[in-house]
């Protein structure tokens, strides 16, 4: 069975620079789980991989779509799976945890039978995913902040089963620090990344015509507000630090309860370098 390590956690942790020297150090190809560093043109948002920090490293997944491309689930499993097919051991990192479980998880995507169970522990966002990868055109007829409407439609598309089997023999990481270490590193982020040339980003997506509105991606709308007049940086920069600590926050939950998926499931300290790097040894060396 092929094997896969999982590098997950909330945005800020430091799962990309962890995974990026995983792979390095192992000689393992690394396939990005996280949907907004799919984008094209948006690296310094996304705080996307940088071409130097990969060079060497066969990478898979980054930096293909248009920002304003649809990409579903059902698309990152149809595309994830044969790469992960395709090596003996790899890693996937990312903080979109639908999607690396869709990959992972025998979820089939395209049966007809509903648990109510599961998608009422999704947040309304990849609820919304998951009725996109069902049935687009439903997905179209709704917002994704409209639930009620939303479970409707996944009553007519179809979902996923509740109790999901491993496809792979997957090594499951979870990063962890405390809450005040994680928003203070968000914080700085956005300074990091103001410095690095966020706005001028923004400003080459309007030039192209692209409606920032759009994006689900946290900070394009506010800087694009505030390129237009509409509001100060100090409160794009306000709003955007909030959004981003309750995305965090979020997916701290999400992964936590990955734990009830996967039979080697580990939360580790974003510092314990030396202990993931013996995990994921053993874990490569066990047949």
């Amino acid at each position: 069975m092929r094997k896969v390590i999982v590098i997950s956690g909330p945005t800020g942790i430091g799962k990309t620079a962890l995974a990026t020297n995983l792979a390095r150090m192992f000689n393992l190809p690394f396939i990005n789980g996280d949907a907004s560093q799919m984008k094209k043109r948006m690296d310094i948002g996304t705080a996307n991989v940088k071409d130097e920090e990969i060079k060497g490293i066969d990478t898979y997944l980054f930096k293909f779509l248009d920002p304003t491309s649809d990409f579903s689930i059902k698309d990152y499993q149809d595309l994830a799976r044969p790469i992960i097919d395709k090596f003996d051991c790899s890693i996937i990192s990312g903080g979109s945890g639908l999607y690396i479980d869709s990959a992972l998880l025998d979820y089939d995507l395209d049966n007809n039978a509903r648990d109510k169970d599961l998608e009422y522990d999704l947040n309304n966002e990849d609820l919304y995913e998951l009725l996109k990868s069902k049935d687009p055109l439903l997905a179209a007829k709704t917002h994704p902040n409209n639930r009620k409407r939303v479970l409707r439609y996944l009553e007519i598309a179809g979902s996923v089963k509740k109790t999901p089997t491993e496809v792979y023999d997957i090594l499951y990481i979870t990063l962890d620090e405390s809450r005040d270490t994680l928003y203070e590193k968000i914080n700085s982020r956005f300074d990091k990344m103001i410095d690095a040339g966020w706005l001028n980003e923004v400003k080459a997506l309007k030039e192209e015509g692209i409606d920032l509105s759009k994006l689900k991606e946290i900070g394009y709308k506010e800087l694009n507000d505030y390129l237009d007049n509409k509001i100060s940086i100090d409160l794009a920069s306000a709003i955007i630090k909030q959004k981003t600590r309750n995305y965090a926050k979020r997916q701290l939950t999400w992964f936590r309860g990955s734990k009830n998926k996967y039979s080697k499931y580990y939360v580790i300290g974003n510092s314990d370098y030396n202990k993931i790097v013996d995990l994921v040894e053993n874990f490569i060396l066990n047949e």
